[in-house]
């Protein structure tokens, strides 16, 4: 490994987990509506309950989020049209008010949790850009990891989840109305 690798590795040791890398272990509690909502989950219970989970860490404010949250939103409806259920979970680095609003206007309708500061669960994963998606098998292992908006990583998320649930994938996310969103954008 080069030198200047060594460096940026040993200067950023909490980069995004990899496919191939084991995804951590945690426990949430889905935001809801409800702020007596009592009821903790965990990645290992999500993972039972399909074949993969999309983890989708984001913060409201953030622009790129912005861009991706209605496409995610898209794959997300593919599948649960399809009567699969591919479980998502995105991760807020915000309040839950603040989470809910966004969803609010984004239209996502999948589940979500928040985290506060010092964002143990993002830590975990290594997170240090946001939206950074994770797709990770019943096994738990990482099969793909997407930093930012990419519309060719979109697709290949989408049909990387569509194959692994045993479904046909509808082909690519966007559409001649989507000619004005960019290929790509940093997260």
């Amino acid at each position: 490994m080069p030198d200047f690798a060594k460096s940026m590795i040993n200067r950023y040791p909490n980069s995004l987990l990899q496919p191939g890398a084991t995804a951590p272990e945690f426990h949430f509690r889905v935001d809801t509506n409800n702020p007596l909502n009592t009821d903790e989950r965990s990645l290992a219970h999500l993972r039972s309950e399909t074949e993969v989970v999309v983890l989708i860490f984001f913060k409201a404010e953030c622009p790129t989020c912005k861009l991706a949250f209605p496409f995610l939103e898209r794959i997300y409806r593919r599948i649960k049209n399809q009567g699969n259920f591919g479980a998502f979970l995105a991760i807020a680095q915000n309040s839950p008010t603040d989470a809910r609003e966004f969803f609010a206007r984004f239209g996502a309708t999948f589940p979500r949790t928040t985290e506060d500061e010092p964002f143990e669960i993002s830590n975990l994963y290594g997170v240090t850009n946001v939206p950074s998606i994770l797709l990770v098998d019943r096994d738990g292992t990482i099969r793909t990891s997407i930093v930012g908006f990419s519309r060719e990583a979109l697709d290949k998320l989408s049909r990387e989840i569509t194959e692994a649930l045993g479904e046909n994938h509808e082909g690519s996310l966007f559409d001649e109305a989507d000619r004005s969103v960019p290929t790509m954008q940093p997260g």
